[in-house]
C-alpha cells in the first residue's frame, strides 16, 4: 500500500505544475493584473478543497455499494485531470477571442451605425451601433469643424455585464502638404470587466490603428492629386 502514496505525491506535483502553467497562460492571454492572478489561484484552490470534500463524502456514503475498486476510480479521475490539461489552454484562448470581439478590434463586430439623428453630423448628433455583445448609443459631444470632433459612445453590454464607457476624440492639425489626424480613446470599464481591462485597452489600440489606416486609405482615394494635402496618422 505504501506505493500508493508515491502516486499521490506525483499527482500533487502535477497539480501544482498545472496551476503554474495555467496561471502563465492566463497572464499571456489577459495580461498581468491582481484580479486575474487572484481569480486563477482562488478557483484552483477552491477546486482542490471542494473536490476533496465531495469525493470523501461520496466514498464514505457508497463505500459498501461500489462494484469496482476505489483505485480504479482514482485512476479515472486522474485521466480527467490530464484531459483538462489539454482543454484549459483552448478555453483560455477562446475566452480571449470573446473579449477581443467585445473590445471591437474588428469593425465586423458591429452591424453598422444606425438611427443617426441628423445628417450631416453636428454637435449633439446621436447614433446607435448594435452588435453581438451589446449596443453603443453615441453622441457627438464636441464639434469644431474642421479640426476637432468627439464621440461619447457608452456600450451597454448584454447579460447585464455593465456599461463600457468609451470616448473617442479626433483632432486634425494642418501641416505643410498634409493633415495630421490624432485619435484618442478614453476607456472606463465596469467592475465586472476589470479582469479583462488590459486586453480591452490593447484591443482599442489595435482598433485605433485600423481606423486611422482606413481614414488614410479613404483620403488617398478622394485626393489623387499629389499636391493636395493628405492625412498623417498619429
Amino acid at each position: 500500500m505504501s506505493w500508493y502514496f508515491f502516486f499521490f505525491f506525483i499527482s500533487g506535483f502535477c497539480s501544482v505544475l498545472y496551476e503554474l502553467v495555467w496561471l502563465r497562460l492566463a497572464m499571456a492571454q489577459f495580461g498581468v493584473t491582481t484580479a486575474m492572478v487572484s481569480i486563477v489561484l482562488s478557483v484552483f484552490m477552491a477546486g482542490l478543497g471542494l473536490g476533496s470534500w465531495a469525493s470523501g463524502r461520496w466514498l464514505r456514503r457508497y463505500e459498501n455499494d461500489l462494484r469496482f475498486p476505489a483505485l480504479r476510480l482514482y485512476g479515472f479521475i486522474e485521466l480527467l485531470i490530464g484531459v483538462s490539461g489539454l482543454v484549459v489552454p483552448h478555453e483560455l484562448s477562446r475566452g480571449r477571442d470573446l473579449l477581443v470581439n467585445l473590445g471591437l478590434t474588428s469593425s465586423s463586430a458591429f452591424h453598422g451605425t444606425t438611427e443617426i439623428s441628423e445628417n450631416p453630423v453636428a454637435l449633439g448628433t446621436t447614433y446607435r451601433e448594435p452588435g453581438p455583445f451589446g449596443v453603443r448609443n453615441g453622441t457627438v459631444t464636441e464639434f469644431e469643424r474642421p479640426t476637432k470632433i468627439t464621440f461619447h459612445q457608452p456600450m451597454t453590454i448584454r447579460l447585464r455585464a455593465g456599461i463600457l464607457d468609451v470616448t473617442v476624440r479626433y483632432t486634425l492639425t494642418p501641416q505643410q502638404g498634409s493633415t495630421r489626424v490624432r485619435r484618442v480613446v478614453t476607456l472606463r470599464t465596469p467592475w465586472t470587466l476589470k479582469l479583462a481591462e488590459p486586453l480591452l485597452r490593447r484591443a482599442f489600440r489595435v482598433e485605433s490603428g485600423r481606423t486611422l489606416q482606413a481614414l488614410k486609405a479613404y483620403a488617398d482615394t478622394v485626393s489623387p492629386d499629389p499636391d493636395q494635402p493628405r492625412p498623417q496618422a498619429g
